[in-house]
């Protein structure tokens, strides 16, 4: 992960026996009237093709 994220990035936490990384990423927070609470999805390149499969286009041009 230090290699992909950069050292001051990365943390681990011995207590949570868990990782902490810090990164940048575009995101898409989504809350309607079927979703009972806040979904929040990535944008990445690589998931365009599954993001055009659940999003509407109206939000895909708008990313």
């Amino acid at each position: 992960m230090n290699n992909s994220y950069g050292d001051e990035n990365v943390s681990f936490d011995s207590k949570n026996e868990k990782f902490n990384v810090y990164a940048k990423k575009e995101m898409l927070a989504l809350k309607t009237a079927i979703l009972t609470d806040w979904k929040v999805l990535v944008i990445d390149e690589n998931l365009n093709s599954l993001l055009k499969k659940i999003l509407p286009n109206e939000i895909i041009t708008d990313l």
